[in-house]
């Protein structure tokens, strides 16, 4: 219901070592909009949190990344999955698993695109698989406002609707 409200995907919804994980993504192939992350993806992540732990009580943990990553099947002929690949996946994961995790970690691409309308805390670096150097981490607090962006072709001007987030 809240990946669909900001126009993501729902990719993998798995039980395994780590619990039950669900994977999302916004702006595959076809499907990018002006501030994907930050009037998207970020939205919907704290809306999922918030709906999993106040109407389930499940206590979560999120890893938001942004990159490049390959989107497609994987396997032979006959037997094939649909998945995405790419060290901004496997960070994700990492992410969501780190001990330092206490709600939503991001990546520091993510953090910079989204700076200006969230608040985020600055953590420890991690060294990830697939990355020269250690990765900034941060933690997700809250948001300054809720965000959308629709865009409107009226003269060529991109309407911006901002409210409160409650």
């Amino acid at each position: 219901r809240e990946l669909d409200t900001y126009q993501g995907q729902l990719l993998n919804y798995i039980i395994d070592d780590k619990g039950v994980v669900l994977i999302a993504t916004f702006g595959l192939r076809h499907s990018t909009f002006p501030n994907m992350v930050m009037g998207r993806a970020l939205p919907a992540t704290l809306s999922i949190r918030k709906k999993l732990c106040d109407e389930l009580g499940v206590d979560c943990h999120i890893g938001a990344t942004y990159g490049k990553a390959y989107c497609g099947c994987v396997g032979g002929v006959m037997r094939h999955d649909y998945s995405i690949l790419g060290p901004s996946v496997n960070l994700a994961a990492r992410l969501m698993c780190s001990s330092e995790n206490r709600g939503i970690l991001v990546d520091g691409s993510v953090e910079h695109e989204a700076r200006s309308k969230f608040i985020f805390k600055s953590l420890h670096p991690v060294i990830a698989k697939g990355y020269a150097k250690p990765v900034p981490t941060f933690e997700m607090v809250e948001a300054v406002e809720r965000y959308d962006i629709f865009t409107s072709s009226i003269h060529n001007k991109k309407t911006l609707i901002s409210t409160k987030f409650e």
